[in-house]
């Protein structure tokens, strides 16, 4: 049973380790960039379903979803950056302290 809950979380951890590899790869690409393609993939994406909703249940499209989700798709792109970066950082500084005990560990042996 513990073989198992380790191989989980190695597994967890290259995952994790993968994701956080991927949005470096991505944050490079820029911050405005990220906004505008969260915006348009997640705002489109909320406008055109909801307004297929309304169109075929309420029989008209509520112009008030248009414009809400206009202004929350960069705002969700904002807070998915905001949110990523401090992981990114986070994982950054982990991997620090992991080399740091490591190179700890390995000295140890020679005083």
């Amino acid at each position: 049973m513990k073989t198992l809950i380790k191989r989980f979380q190695a597994w967890r951890y290259r995952r994790h380790l993968d994701r956080v590899a991927r949005w470096g790869r991505r944050r490079i690409k820029g911050k405005a960039r990220f906004v505008i393609r969260v915006s348009l993939i997640w705002g489109g994406g909320m406008v055109l379903f909801t307004s297929l909703y309304d169109y075929y249940v309420q029989g008209a499209i509520k112009i008030s979803n248009i414009i809400y989700f206009s202004i929350a798709g960069p705002i969700v792109g904002l807070v998915s950056w905001w949110i990523n970066e401090g992981e990114f950082k986070a994982a950054k500084i982990d991997a620090r302290m992991r080399e740091m005990r490591q190179q700890g560990a390995n000295h140890k042996g020679d005083v």
